[in-house]
């Protein structure tokens, strides 16, 4: 150590000069960092949802969700496999053994599962992320003028948003869509007519039909005959079939708009929700800003009131890391201030503060060329650094200042004043870091989350140490100068204070040493004994409050809307609500929960800064509760990872004997009042009709034939799209029919 401290006073302005440019280069990294408020952190659990329209839950269990879990449970990684299968519905929820690719295991798995042969029902399946793959940006457009400039509005706004720099998918939902409805006439129905039956003849009817190829010049001419030209309810109904008869005759025309069993309303309006979601390593700050800017030409479109962004993390984000970053300034200014009020010389506390910059930069430098971001867990780890840092300087700097009272050359005391106290700093800093570093290293979540913070902190003080040992003398040679009057420090005012306890301590060690075993263990025990309470992470709540509400089983989106009036009013009258947004379907907001909304609908309000979130919530958890017993959650939006809740999973050989267990569990839960919004989905049922055949009936007809012949009757049959607009055609049996029967 003696010759690297020579080294560095014999070339001082070789020191200074790399000190700068690391301090530039550093400062430079630092606002090249990307912002985020939490880590990224690689979740392991991915959700495959696909849908079956026309089967029953039974039937999606046995041909679509089981085959699906049993090519998922062949891969290595996959850890635990579970199924949820509705009416028309499906979800796999895969965990994956901790530190799997998650992009790659999404696309192994998408593989398997498109090579499972499922039924002619389903629509395919799209594996998504669970956790991690959760909108940053959501805005909403409103409007109750016409439902199909909105969505072309809509549609515009969602290319410009897919252009954005990290932006991996814009997902719109919501708005109506317009369609043409032919319900089939009784005396049709009477006749043997189906929907796929009349679907087929609309089909050929307005398609173009190739009838065969003429000869001529030596080469076959293809000939087709092009179909009729329908662009309204009035041409469909005169559109002429097969066989003559017009397709007024066989079933009543309509044009409707409706969104089918997606809706948005936001502040009351109907609307159109857009949901971006990043891609990795984009800056969630730069890509909410963007967003926000390419969402101008809609207001300028339907007004500024009717475009609403519903939420985004890039404000949250800037105001956490400005107010960490503010809470790091005002420590390092304290932590000078502290260090004038001790040395008592201006020089000596320029010296040691340089640490604190320069150790800190070091940090920033490191995360730079790690690919790291700027979140609350780094800007955490340099706050922390920040009290730490300095301390080496300080040491060296004091041991200096010593050898200068004794009357011996700056360079003399430079030298020997580092070299004395080296072997000391060196291993208090490397057992300090050996503290923080295996925190990154041991591996698994709490590892991935606190990589950052760990790297932050080790690194910000092995520079200090090597500003201490650097810097710190060139500094002091250059800066400090004898004191005039030698002053005993044993006389000094702190000496006097703190002299008596240590003599106490050194006098009385047994009682000294069972008093610090004492409270360490008065710690430990406080601890053990819930009197501190124990999370992952603090709360770190914002002025958003969002939730979920289920509804029984099979309720119609007509119906759906009904209920959901009495909540749209109850949000709009809550204390500070600025804006708010009820959504069902592909517009719900899932929020933490992995796992869509299926049989509800979700809800997220937005409050004034100045609001109290807290008392909200438990308000709107208490109206929750009297108007909609089913199921009703509500929470304060958290940043980071979801955190507060925790699911119990029953398996059994028998159903009933699972269901049983799960209604134990849910009434002991209950009844805990430590718990709220305990749900299960045990207690979920679905009314569903039943067609059982008897013995001259499977003579005669048998089930298959049964099966299709009803199929064809409830379920509507697609006819294509007609016109400019591409509009689809349904056609269908009337509900009044189905219900009656």
């Amino acid at each position: 150590m003696n010759a690297l401290v020579r080294w560095c006073l014999a070339h001082r302005s070789v020191v200074l000069l790399t000190t700068v440019l690391v301090v530039i280069a550093g400062a430079i990294g630092a606002t090249q960092l990307r912002q985020q408020y939490f880590p990224e952190a690689d979740f392991p659990f991915l959700v495959a949802s696909t849908s079956a329209p026309g089967l029953s839950p039974a039937q999606v269990d046995e041909q679509v969700t089981q085959p699906l879990e049993r090519a998922v449970r062949a891969l290595d990684e996959v850890e635990s496999v579970q199924t949820i299968a509705t009416s028309g519905n499906g979800q796999i929820f895969v965990e994956l053994a901790y530190g799997t690719d998650a992009d790659a295991a999404r696309q192994e798995i998408s593989a398997a599962m498109g090579e499972v042969e499922l039924p002619a029902e389903a629509e395919g399946v799209e594996v998504e992320g669970g956790f991690t793959d959760q909108a940053i940006f959501n805005a909403s457009l409103a409007s109750e003028e016409d439902p199909g400039r909105l969505a072309d509005i809509a549609e515009d706004v969602s290319r410009e948003l897919e252009a954005i720099e990290g932006v991996a998918r814009v997902d719109v939902a919501g708005g109506a869509e317009e369609r043409y409805e032919l319900d089939l006439r009784g005396a049709a129905l009477d006749q043997g007519l189906t929907p796929d039956a009349l679907a087929a003849q609309v089909r050929a009817a307005v398609s173009e039909q190739p009838v065969g190829a003429v000869g001529a010049g030596g080469s076959n001419t293809p000939l087709i005959v092009e179909g009729g030209d329908v662009d309204s309810v009035g041409e469909l109904r005169r559109l002429e079939l097969a066989g003559g008869r017009r397709v007024g005759e066989l079933a009543t025309v309509r044009r409707v708009s409706d969104s089918g069993e997606s809706f948005a309303l936001t502040n009351g309006k109907p609307s159109v929700s857009l949901s971006i979601f990043k891609t990795d390593r984009a800056d969630e700050v730069l890509i909410a800003e963007e967003a926000d800017a390419a969402l101008e030409a809609a207001r300028g479109e339907l007004g500024a009131e009717n475009v609403t962004t519903i939420f985004e993390t890039g404000s949250e984000i800037t105001d956490s890391v400005q107010g960490l970053l503010l809470e790091g300034v005002l420590g390092a200014v304290f932590a000078v201030l502290v260090i004038f009020a001790f040395l008592r010389s201006a020089r000596s506390t320029l010296v040691a503060a340089a640490s604190i910059p320069t150790s800190i930069v070091f940090g920033l430098l490191a995360a730079s060329l790690l690919g790291l971001s700027l979140n609350i867990i780094t800007l955490a780890g340099l706050t922390i650094a920040i009290g730490r840092v300095i301390d080496d300087a300080i040491v060296v700097l004091e041991n200096i200042y010593k050898h200068l009272e004794r009357g011996e050359p700056r360079f003399r005391a430079a030298v020997e004043g580092t070299t004395e106290v080296s072997t000391a700093i060196a291993s208090s800093t490397i057992a300090t870091a050996a503290v923080f570093l295996p925190i990154g290293l041991v591996g698994g979540f709490i590892s991935e989350i606190f990589f950052s913070f760990s790297i932050i902190v080790v690194v910000a003080l092995l520079a200090s140490l090597l500003v201490a040992v650097t810097l710190i003398p060139v500094l002091g040679s250059i800066v400090l100068r004898p004191p005039k009057h030698v002053v005993d420090s044993s006389q000094s005012r702190l000496a006097r204070m703190v002299t008596p306890a240590t003599r106490f301590g050194l006098r009385h060690r047994a009682v000294t040493i069972l008093a610090a075993v004492v409270l360490f263990g008065g710690a430990l025990a406080g601890v053990a004994a819930g009197l501190v309470p124990v999370q992952f992470l603090p709360d770190s709540g914002t002025n958003q409050v969002a939730g979920t509400v289920r509804v029984p089983a099979g309720t119609s989106t007509e119906r759906l809307r009904e209920q959901l009036e009495p909540l749209e009013r109850r949000l709009a009258e809550a204390e500070g609500s600025v804006d708010f947004q009820v959504a069902a379907g592909d517009a719900a907001l899932s929020g933490d929960d992995p796992v869509a909304v299926g049989n509800g609908a979700s809800f997220f309000l937005s409050l004034s800064d100045d609001a109290p979130v807290e008392r909200i919530v438990t308000e709107l958890r208490e109206f929750g509760t009297r108007e909609y017993p089913e199921d009703f959650e509500v929470r304060q939006v958290e940043q980071g990872p979801p955190g507060g809740a925790f699911e119990a999973t029953v398996y059994g050989e028998r159903e009933s004997d699972v269901l049983a267990a799960a209604r134990r569990i849910d009434a002991v839960a209950r009844g805990d009042d430590a718990l709220v919004e305990v749900s299960t989905n045990a207690l979920q049922e679905q009314r569903q009709y039943v067609v059982e055949l008897d013995r001259e009936g499977r003579r005669r007809r048998g089930p298959a034939q049964v099966q299709a012949a009803l199929g064809a009757l409830v379920r509507p049959a697609s006819a294509g799209a007609l016109g400019d607009d591409d509009v689809p055609v349904e056609v269908r049996v009337p509900e009044r029919m189905l219900t009656s029967a």
